[in-house]
């Protein structure tokens, strides 16, 4: 681009209105990879984001009062999903008392080489920012019933995080991602699988076509369904 600092600019500003429309987090982070030297094609897709903007401008999120504290987590990778590097991108969606209080989209710092070690370091970073939202509730003497439960859709993550033998598969994974598995002993924390068709945070995964985009965005934003309780298994501690 001639002009890049007009393409910064306004990825800029998209990164400021993710803090209010979670659909568009996989996007602007796949187009801030790009503000160091922007092409016409980077800029094509963003002029496509800004007409969606347009098209959607009354869309937003929606916080209805509930008598629920209950804590609960969606988290997902897309493995190797980038193609310059084959690094992975993780993500994850809290919701407290059915609604969505915090999303990520984040490009992992290392390669992983498999898809549950790229799924167990997103489960790593759903479970930290648990962690701190819980102190946040304890410090405003806000308690909630019941451990956090966090919806995985890996069955190799789930039950990495649950049993406490180390196997040779999973030796090149860094001892301080397994602060998960202390939780999940402690009865602290409960890790579930969910089916791919109802894991909420693929929307922040990889671009959809515009049926699921929608599906998954229409669950995201108006609260926490209930639609995972279908085929849901829970993996616990024994």
């Amino acid at each position: 681009m001639d002009n890049p600092t007009h393409y910064r600019s306004i990825i800029g500003a998209l990164q400021y209105l993710t803090m209010s429309r979670p659909d568009i987090a996989f996007s602007v982070n796949k187009l801030s990879q790009y503000m160091q030297a922007p092409t016409s094609e980077h800029w094509g897709a963003c002029k496509r984001l800004l007409r969606y903007l347009a098209g959607s401008i009354g869309h937003g999120l929606v916080f209805k009062s509930t008598n629920r504290l209950d804590i609960q987590g969606y988290t997902d990778a897309n493995w190797a999903g980038c193609f310059d590097d084959r690094k992975s991108t993780s993500e994850y969606c809290i919701f407290f008392g059915g609604n969505l209080i915090s999303w990520c989209s984040k490009k992992q710092t290392i390669v992983a080489r498999s898809s549950t070690e790229s799924e167990y370091r997103a489960l790593a970073l759903a479970t930290a920012e648990i962690i701190w939202i819980q102190s946040l509730l304890t410090e405003i003497c806000i308690h909630t019933p019941s451990p956090p439960i966090i919806w995985c859709g890996n069955l190799g993550a789930v039950s990495l995080a649950s049993n406490p033998v180390f196997h040779a598969r999973t030796k090149h994974i860094e001892v301080d991602l397994h602060f998960v598995r202390d939780g999940v002993i402690a009865k602290q924390l409960y890790i579930r699988y969910v089916e791919t068709e109802n894991q909420i945070v693929d929307l922040f995964t990889k671009p959809l076509p515009a049926m699921p985009f929608q599906f998954l965005h229409n669950k995201l934003t108006s609260g926490l369904h209930q639609c995972h309780l279908r085929g849901a298994i829970g993996i616990e501690n024994g």
